[in-house]
């Protein structure tokens, strides 16, 4: 009769100690990934379109060493958002690149659904701090122009592949 009462004792201490351990704190958040964007590129705008994006889907990445990368990545939601990310003329590899027509950067917010737009850089800078043919890591702060509306935004965010 003790063993039995010991066993009974040992197993309710190990369920006591196990539901312990899976129990939250006060202050714990209730989704652990609600602490922040931990997507390919991760961004906000202000102006004309205002929000943050969190683009966790990667659509394409291509990288030719000291000439050119070009990187695609998706939100998804209602409706989709799109970000991409080329580098092409002048691309040396790590270092700060201006944006904008005939600059050698080039970023596009690409909004689809009822309200289908595309958001092109007009000037700005693209900085790349890592590259290679599976990484490529940097910041971005762009003023782009709507194709459809001509309206703009300031569009701005990291990249951590």
């Amino acid at each position: 009769m003790k063993l039995k009462k010991l066993f009974l004792l040992f197993g309710l201490s190990l369920l006591m100690t196990v539901f312990m351990s899976t129990t939250c704190e006060k202050d714990d958040p209730d989704d652990p990934g609600s602490g922040g964007c931990t997507a390919f590129v991760s961004g906000s705008t202000t102006g004309a379109l205002n929000g943050t994006y969190c683009f966790e889907v990667l659509v394409s990445y291509d990288y030719s060493p000291g000439e050119s990368f070009s990187m695609v990545t998706r939100q998804d939601g209602d409706p989709i958002y799109s970000c991409t990310l080329q580098s092409y003329s002048g691309f040396t590899g790590p270092g700060t690149y201006s944006c904008g027509y005939d600059e050698p950067a080039y970023i596009e917010l690409v909004v689809h659904g009822t309200d289908n737009e595309f958001y092109k850089a007009q000037s700005g800078t693209l900085t790349i701090t890592e590259v290679d043919g599976s990484h490529l890591k940097g910041s971005f702060n762009v003023v782009a122009k709507g194709y459809y509306n001509e309206q703009t935004i300031n569009f701005s965010g990291t990249i951590n592949m």
